[in-house]
């Protein structure tokens, strides 16, 4: 169910940031983990379950403004001397 077997570990805590931002690829370049990624995805689903990490976790709405700062920037401020 996790990464090294039945028991959450270092590794499980270490990736779940990462993966928790897979939504805005999906949302910004229609990617989704491929279904044959049946073990990827029971532990993307046991982690989700973990009262901890529903308690922790940011919904895609945020990650999703947080990147369009840098993939849709404000034009460049000018600096001019005087």
């Amino acid at each position: 169910m996790y990464w090294l077997g039945d028991t959450l570990s270092l590794v499980d805590l270490t990736f779940y940031p990462l993966f928790e931002q897979l939504p805005v690829l999906e949302h910004y370049h229609n990617f989704t983990l491929p279904l044959e990624a049946i073990r990827l995805r029971n532990w993307w689903n046991a982690m989700g379950d973990r009262p901890s990490v529903q308690r922790t976790k940011k919904p895609v709405s945020f990650y999703v403004e947080q990147y369009a700062k840098f993939l849709n920037p404000s034009p460049a401020v000018t600096v001019t001397q005087v």
